[in-house]
């Protein structure tokens, strides 16, 4: 779990943008779920590609 605090928001068109600070994360047991390349991996993280 992850605690943000708003550190900045930019009007773009009929839009608002918003930009956040993370403050504390927190952790628990077992393998994240993450996201990378347009899919979803279950805990194993995959080297990225050098560009």
């Amino acid at each position: 779990m992850a605690e943000c605090q708003v550190a900045e928001t930019l009007v773009v068109g009929d839009h608002a943008v918003l930009f956040g600070r993370v403050v504390n994360v927190q952790a628990g047991p077992g393998n994240p779920l993450l996201y990378g390349m347009g899919a979803f991996s279950g805990g194993r993280s995959r080297p990225v590609p050098a560009s």
